[in-house]
């Protein structure tokens, strides 16, 4: 207690004024204070300049310390554990949080605790809750991370194409864009068979077979594996892969793509049949 406080106490209570400051003063009630809720009280309500307790700084340091000896495992300064990192908001509003179950959310209606964010969630004090990182969306409960061009899919939050585009060999390309890339190969999903794509663009694609001898193809079955809506012309090749009954050919090495509408043999519920030595359009 300053020289000065003291001596315009005993100026306005007497002898028995300044008995009673001697005995309690405010620095007793901080001695016989925990230690540690001692500094704590010191570090939330800083005194004044002068080092003592006069002004409503003083004054909240001063109920601190009182109550961190009465109230003990109850006071304020215990439940933050004697933390002031633990503060959230204003000295004389604050409430404690613990940073291993909680954030503090210093908000208009007064500071909170909000719990913890999970399943990839991170706090957000401005609204007092728990949004995704950039570059993650909600979805079902937790943030997903896409790659660029893709979306998470209600549905079961897969990464999927955003709308506008469509999945075209691995990757998302504008909704009807997508073809094949040349020299792509696939078998036959009931015969196993062996084709090829000879060229390809976002409408059309020239497909042929690519196995000795040929095979079975349900080229509509297979139209649609690569993109494309159904089959359309076809014909047989005369033994030539991406050709036409010319020398050796290959879809490295196209020759002349003509179709005769030989080589047709029936269909059946996955649509229509070619086969052998043939080739066939599909289109979108």
């Amino acid at each position: 207690m300053s020289r000065h406080f003291v001596a315009c106490l005993l100026a306005g209570l007497g002898v028995a004024g300044a008995l009673l400051v001697s005995i309690a003063s405010f620095r007793v009630i901080a001695d016989v204070g925990d230690a540690p809720c001692d500094a704590f009280c010191e570090a939330v309500f800083p005194d004044d300049l002068q080092e003592n307790f006069l002004g409503e700084q003083g004054q909240e340091t001063k109920l601190c310390l009182k109550e961190a000896r009465k109230a003990g495992p109850a006071s304020f300064c215990a439940g933050c554990q004697a933390d002031p990192t633990r503060i959230c908001g204003p000295a004389t509003f604050a409430v404690c949080c613990d940073p291993a179950s909680s954030f503090c959310c210093p908000s208009a209606d007064g500071p909170s605790c909000h719990a913890t964010c999970t399943n990839g969630h991170l706090p957000d004090p401005a609204s007092c809750g728990c949004v995704c990182a950039p570059g993650s969306e909600e979805c079902g409960g937790s943030c997903v991370a896409c790659p660029s061009g893709r979306v998470p899919d209600p549905a079961n939050c897969s990464c999927v194409c955003a709308p506008g585009s469509e999945e075209c060999g691995g990757s998302c390309v504008p909704t009807g864009q997508c073809a094949p890339a040349a020299c792509q190969q696939g078998t036959d999903p009931e015969t196993g068979a062996v084709y090829v794509v000879c060229r390809a663009d976002a409408s059309t694609a020239w497909v042929s077979f690519s196995q000795p001898g040929g095979g079975l193809y349900h080229a509509d079955q297979i139209c649609q594996l690569l993109g494309y809506s159904a089959s359309d012309a076809f014909g047989g090749t005369c033994g030539n892969v991406c050709g036409f009954c010319e020398g050796a050919t290959s879809c490295q090495a196209p020759g002349t793509e003509s179709y005769n509408f030989q080589g047709g043999c029936g269909s059946d519920e996955h649509g229509r049949i070619l086969c052998y030595t043939v080739n066939w359009e599909c289109v979108k």
